[in-house]
Order: structure tokens, then C-alpha cells, then sequence
């Protein structure tokens, strides 16, 4: 198995986990969050989401590319 595999294989599952660490964190903000919340919270969700859908993609592509 060439090494793009594996390091593509890793970004993906990093960016799984990202994603799945950000939807959960986004449930116990919704479930918990009070007045002391801080608004910028919603903002670094979105930005950690981001994040992880551009690792997925770097991994996905890291399979195709020749390096």
C-alpha cells in the first residue's frame, strides 16, 4: 500500500472526527448554553466545521495526486 494511501486515509479520518466533535459540541451548547455563553461559540463551531470538511477533502484528494 503506496503511503498516498495511508496519509489520505488519515486526513480522512481526522476529519471525521472533527466533524463528529464539532456536531456534539454544537448539541450540548444548544442543550446547555445560558445567557453566559459566549456568542462567538457559534462562530468557532461553523469555522471547526469548515476545518474538518476542508481535511476530508484534502485527504480525498491526497488519493488521486501524484507526489
Amino acid at each position: 500500500m503506496p503511503i498516498k494511501y495511508i496519509v489520505s486515509l488519515v486526513l480522512i479520518i481526522i476529519g471525521i472526527i472533527q466533524i463528529y466533535l464539532t456536531a456534539g459540541s454544537s448539541r450540548r451548547i444548544v442543550k446547555q448554553g445560558s445567557a453566559s455563553t459566549s456568542p462567538f461559540s457559534l462562530m468557532s463551531l461553523g469555522s471547526s466545521f469548515i476545518i474538518g470538511i476542508l481535511i476530508v477533502a484534502a485527504g480525498i484528494s491526497a488519493a488521486f495526486v501524484n507526489f
